[in-house]
């Protein structure tokens, strides 16, 4: 009998190894079916763009705990991290440019590299764009303030963000020129000016160089210019310098364009007027509509902030001065009038222009008099007085006795 119950307890025993290796089997086959899926899915040119992700600061990352590959990141753009909603990973990247199509396309476009906490982007050590610009869900000192289809970030440079001195990241080439990357430990983009006309080779499988004949892709970078001019008021004889009398009233233009091929943000405009170039109320228009009282003290001041200009946008600033005011006067000297007029867009160099205003004094006539003065006579002494008296009189009487001799013939 004890035999018997231990043959059914062995018996037993080893059918529950045997499940729990079919179970351990079942386990591994699935592994490696979804692994061999992901593989499938991942082209050759991304197979080897296995990058390390973080969660160190998730709360700041574009996309939770960032993506270890191309794969990983069209999944999380069309549907999210799990912690970001897919809209909001996709208005953060449209905002520098990023498309569907564009991430889509990263499987044969995307190569890894290194973006640095200088703005520079690396690939195969050779530098291929430069001036970085990167974002994030949180505010960093020195970030900017971004509001894009509902969504809001912050803008700023690797330099204020990097903790390390590079990251990993996919760099994205279109007709051989950097066009942007995404940093595999947070998912953030970066946009930067290119610098090398061909994009290295992809790993493994080499890239052909385009063609002569191909263009390249427009680089989607903000600038801008500014032009100041100067002119008598009312006559729109615009010029960067002119000459006037003193108390003249003249207009001054200020023209801002964006040149770029995305919009110029935070742009401060501001105008310095020399002590004897004084401004007259009530005259400052922007784009023909008048000012209100703050936006000219701040014009005056700190500046004026123009938020967004969208490419080939066009602000027209124009404001009436009056030119060495109170000069015209006997004390009057010529003197010249510089007015200068700045401005500077978040991530983009200050620019300047200046118009020059000559003032002329007006010339004073000298005074004349006929009135003769004691003064202007010869101060020859009373004796050559009483002679002169004498004199005279010895000529009268001499002529008048000719004069009495000549009747008397004649009677």
């Amino acid at each position: 009998m004890v035999n018997l119950i231990f043959g059914r307890l062995v018996r037993m025993k080893k059918m529950k190894n045997i499940r729990k290796h079919i179970l351990l089997v079942s386990a591994s086959l699935v592994s490696t079916l979804a692994l061999t899926a992901v593989m499938i899915n991942v082209p050759a040119s991304a197979a080897t763009a296995n990058l390390p992700t973080s969660c160190y600061d998730a709360q700041n990352e574009v996309v939770w705990c960032g993506v270890s590959n191309v794969f990983a990141l069209q999944h999380v753009y069309k549907f999210g991290d799990g912690h970001n909603t897919a809209a909001s990973i996709q208005a953060i990247y449209s905002y520098f440019g990023i498309t569907q199509s564009d991430i889509n396309n990263m499987s044969s476009s995307a190569v890894v590299g290194k973006v640095y906490k200088n703005g520079d982007v690396v690939v195969n050590g050779k530098v291929v764009a430069t001036r970085g610009v990167t974002a994030g869900r949180q505010y960093i000192a020195g970030s900017t303030k971004v509001i894009h289809n509902g969504v809001t970030f912050y803008k700023r440079t690797p330099s204020i963000s990097f903790t390390s001195n590079a990251l990993d990241a996919f760099v994205v080439f279109h007709n051989g020129r950097f066009s942007f990357a995404i940093l595999s430990s947070c998912g953030n983009s970066v946009v930067a000016v290119p610098v090398a006309a061909l994009a290295p080779s992809p790993e493994p499988t080499p890239v052909p160089a385009p063609s002569p004949a191909s263009l390249p892709k427009p680089t989607k970078l903000p600038n801008y210019t500014i032009q100041k001019q100067v002119s008598i008021a009312g006559t729109n004889n615009w010029s960067s310098e002119i000459e006037v009398h003193p108390d003249t009233n003249v207009d001054y233009k200020i023209v801002i364009t964006s040149t770029g091929g995305s919009n110029a943000n935070n742009i401060n405009v501001k105008d310095t007027l020399p002590s004897d170039d004084n401004y007259d109320p009530g005259t400052l228009t922007i784009n023909g509509n008048i000012a209100s009282q703050s936006d000219i003290n701040n014009f005056f001041a700190s500046g004026y902030n123009i938020s967004t200009l969208a490419p080939g946008s066009i602000v027209t600033i124009i404001f009436e001065a009056t030119a060495g005011e109170n000069r015209n006067n006997a004390n009057c000297t010529n003197e010249t009038l510089s007015n200068v007029a700045t401005m500077q867009g978040y991530n983009l160099p200050q620019e300047s222009s200046t118009a020059t205003v000559s003032v002329v004094c007006v010339p004073t006539a000298p005074t004349t008099s006929t009135t003769i003065r004691p003064s202007t006579l010869a101060n020859t002494g009373p004796g050559s007085t009483i002679g002169i008296f004498v004199a005279t009189a010895l000529v009268g009487a001499i002529s008048y006795g000719v004069f009495a001799k000549r009747r008397l013939y004649r009677k």
